[in-house]
């Protein structure tokens, strides 16, 4: 199974569920301001659709970068070593009104991010 067998599937909700049948994509969680459904590739569907890391860096900056001029992230630079660079979310993240007001795209983009960020705290109180 490749990634030819899913380029002609147009229909989106379509697509979903072939991804979803192969067991290519799960259900991460529902955001719990818009109830957007979040999806992660599996290991099965990293296979099917390998993702390089310079394509997540060059997205999660584009991400970052567009809730940065939404006021929903505040961006540190460390100037001596760009790797080093921090954000946190700004209490306009965790404001309904406001997030919904953002383009649907960046809705997703913020969502997986405190997802994400969630998860982490999560992991790191159980260590």
């Amino acid at each position: 199974m490749g990634i030819e067998n899913y380029m002609d599937i147009e229909n989106k909700d379509e697509l979903l569920k072939a991804l979803l049948r192969d067991e290519l994509v799960t259900l991460e969680a529902l955001d719990p301001i818009t109830g957007e459904k979040l999806f992660r590739l599996t290991d099965k569907g990293m296979e099917v659709f390998p993702i390089k890391k310079r394509e997540i860096a060059s997205r999660l900056s584009k991400d970052v970068y567009d809730l940065w001029q939404h006021d929903m992230v505040q961006v540190t630079f460390d100037e001596e070593d760009f790797a080093r660079d921090t954000f946190t979310l700004t209490p306009s993240a965790y404001d309904v009104d406001k997030v919904l007001q953002l383009p649907s795209e960046v809705q997703v983009s913020l969502a997986i991010i405190k997802r994400g960020y969630e998860k982490a705290v999560a992991e790191s109180s159980r260590a």
